[in-house]
């Protein structure tokens, strides 16, 4: 299991089920206009990735 941390708030947790790797991540996910994404982190919702190398602000872990 990795944790991140920043300024003291938990913003990640990657860890496996099995073989299949999950990442839980503090932030919210806003819908543009044109039908894009805004990606916002640190926010008091949680997003689910089962593809943490996609993650669009992916830390280095």
């Amino acid at each position: 299991m990795i944790v991140l941390q920043h300024d003291d708030i938990l913003s990640e947790v990657h860890f496996r089920i099995g073989a299949q790797p999950l990442a839980l991540v503090a932030g919210e996910l806003e819908e543009t206009a044109a039908g894009g994404l805004i990606y916002r982190r640190f926010d008091e919702s949680v997003l689910a990735f089962t593809d943490p190398e996609r993650i669009p602000w992916r830390a280095d872990v």
